[in-house]
């Protein structure tokens, strides 16, 4: 229901989603986007539905002292970042307090229970060695950009300034290939056009950068050849430029990547390297995004696992196994599931050359192979699952029947680690550490490391 009457709020909080929080004259509740906790704002009510509201700033009347002004120009528009608004201490202080309110409302974890300070990122802008730009037609030719705040409304941008300065270089010399792409950008409700995404990535320490189209269908010969042309011709100008990958999603969803990948020119995976570790990946394979800080973060599980005393480990969701490698030279021998095959491809590649041999890497899903492993004896359970959590037959076996002394759950989504722990303490475990760290700079987003022990 339509409003638009405009009030004044006082906002109590920030909520998961970056959101500020207050409330009505009859108690319900209100979401005000860009505002910070203890702002006076005037606000107009757009959407009002049973239980809560949503309000849209029209005045800072008494703003916070940390407040500053955004650096990038489509901030506001554009949905990837929600707190460009306030000062990076602040920023950390909110994260903290984003996790804290997950694990005390949804996982009814004891509030004694208290959450370190969150460790910052190296770097807050330019961080970013991926970016993924959803590709549209509109008015008959193609537009890159990114989704407005809860929608699939593309804003079209001309650069984004937390991914890595040479992907915007090379974002910026797109526009060759986007008139080869003509009026076949993606339409997802009617599910017609050719082309869904783009994405750029790079390895840091290497420089070496791949390009992957993420199609509906294979696009014709005439076009790839075309294509082929562009980026020999782009490979020129920026020799960093080392593959050009497509990947092919036939379905109608909103996941970007689908199945099936292949090489269109020059190679399929990057090479880079994590502190003492050489490893490589390709365009489609899961990779923390923010390298500077996925160092730290992997020494510090390390650190966990070693202070456990743990041997044998099982580690799910492992993906090309980059943890993988920094957890391997302090234990026994380390059991790896990981169910995107490129990404296990890669992970046995990386082990190989980084002369680690006390792992076995397992292509499938966690809560299909972990039953068949329950009786393997494992000292420690490492966990670092997608936004959704762990599946509840997951943590049934953990915890029923491989019974570790230790558990180590990494997590990009406060509500389903809250949801996951309240699980895990139900079945005999404490926490014994949480560890957020800032991963996502400018964003609501928070990892977290939790470590549990068996009561």
């Amino acid at each position: 229901m339509k409003n638009e009457k405009q009030m004044v709020f006082l906002v109590e909080k920030i909520n998961s989603q970056g959101q500020g929080i207050s409330h009505l004259d009859d108690g319900k509740v209100v979401f005000i986007d860009g505002v910070l906790p203890g702002e006076k704002v005037i606000g107009r009510i757009g959407t009002e539905k049973t239980n809560y509201a949503l309000c849209d700033p029209v005045e800072i009347i008494e703003s916070h002292p940390q407040r500053v002004v955004p650096p990038c120009e489509w901030y506001g528009q554009c949905g990837g970042c929600q707190l460009q608004h306030c000062s990076y201490g602040l920023q950390l202080e909110l994260k903290k307090q984003i996790l804290e309110d997950a694990l005390y409302r949804i996982g009814k974890i004891d509030r004694h229970v208290s959450v370190a300070p969150c460790v910052p990122s190296p770097l807050t802008l330019g961080y970013r060695n991926k970016a993924s730009f959803p590709l549209r037609d509109k008015n008959g030719s193609l537009m890159p950009g990114f989704f407005r705040k809860r929608s699939h409304n593309l804003v079209h941008i001309k650069n984004c300034i937390l991914i890595d300065q040479d992907l915007q270089h090379l974002f910026g010399r797109m526009s060759g290939l986007f008139e080869l792409m003509g009026s076949e950008g993606y339409d997802e409700k009617r599910h017609r056009g050719i082309f869904r995404h783009m994405i750029l990535r790079k390895a840091v320490s290497t420089g070496e950068i791949l390009l992957c189209l993420v199609v509906a269908r294979e696009p014709g010969n005439k076009w790839k050849e075309r294509s082929i042309r562009f980026y020999h011709a782009l490979a020129e100008k920026v020799p960093a430029i080392k593959g050009f990958l497509i990947n092919v999603n036939p379905l109608r969803t909103n996941t970007i990547l689908g199945p099936l990948t292949s090489v269109t020119a020059g190679k399929r995976l990057l090479d880079d390297r994590l502190g003492d570790y050489s490893l490589s990946y390709d365009g489609t394979a899961f990779f923390q995004v923010n390298p500077y800080q996925a160092e730290g973060m992997f020494k510090y599980v390390s650190s966990e696992i070693s202070l456990s005393g743990a041997k044998d480990i099982l580690e799910l969701y492992s993906g090309v196994g980059a943890l993988t490698v920094f957890l391997a030279g302090s234990v026994r021998s380390i059991t790896a599931v990981e169910d995107w095959p490129s990404a296990v491809d890669s992970m046995n590649y990386n082990l190989a050359k980084n002369r680690i041999f006390n792992v076995r890497a397992y292509c499938g899903k966690a809560e299909e192979l972990i039953s068949h492993m329950a009786e393997e004896g494992f000292d420690s359970v490492v966990l670092d699952p997608p936004r959704s959590g762990c599946k509840k037959e997951v943590l049934k076996i953990i915890t029923n029947n491989i019974r570790p002394e230790s558990i180590v759950y990494i997590s990009c989504n406060p509500a389903t680690l809250a949801r996951d722990l309240g699980d895990l303490i139900r079945e005999g475990y404490y926490i014994r550490k949480v560890q957020p760290f800032d991963m996502f700079p400018q964003t609501y987003h928070v990892e977290t490391v939790v470590t549990l022990g068996k009561i």
